[in-house]
């Protein structure tokens, strides 16, 4: 029974791949001040992703993108 509830049909790497999108969308060409909150995001999840890798919580990336100047 559980099994049978957890769907079917299709490859399990079918059901993990999501659609891709450009980094650059339509919305930060039209919107200057959008692609540079967009910018400041993308540099703080960056910053956060390499502070969790070395299990660092004072990485300085951290404090350079997520800390107001």
């Amino acid at each position: 029974m559980v099994l049978a509830a957890c769907g079917g049909g299709g490859s399990p790497s079918a059901q993990l791949t999501t659609p891709t999108r450009s980094a650059d969308s339509t919305t930060t060409k039209a919107d200057p001040a959008t692609a540079v909150v967009l910018k400041a995001y993308r540099a703080g999840w960056t910053a956060f992703e390499h502070a969790l890798a070395d299990a660092n919580p004072e990485d300085p990336e951290l404090t350079a993108t997520m800390v107001a100047p």
